[in-house]
């Protein structure tokens, strides 16, 4: 379960930071874009442990 966790996550940063480059989204006021990613990276770990 570690290593599932640790690849949703690497992924998630690596598309994060490659998007925000590109579409320059590299101020604060688009928080809601990264916390909406961790958020749903989160969602089915949370699922797979609660099943």
């Amino acid at each position: 379960m570690k290593k599932e966790i640790f690849i949703h996550f690497a992924f998630l940063v690596s598309l994060f930071i490659f998007v925000s480059i590109i579409r320059k989204y590299l101020s604060f006021s688009f928080w809601p874009f990264w916390a909406g990613g961790i958020i749903g990276t989160l969602l089915p770990d949370i699922d797979h442990i609660l099943s």
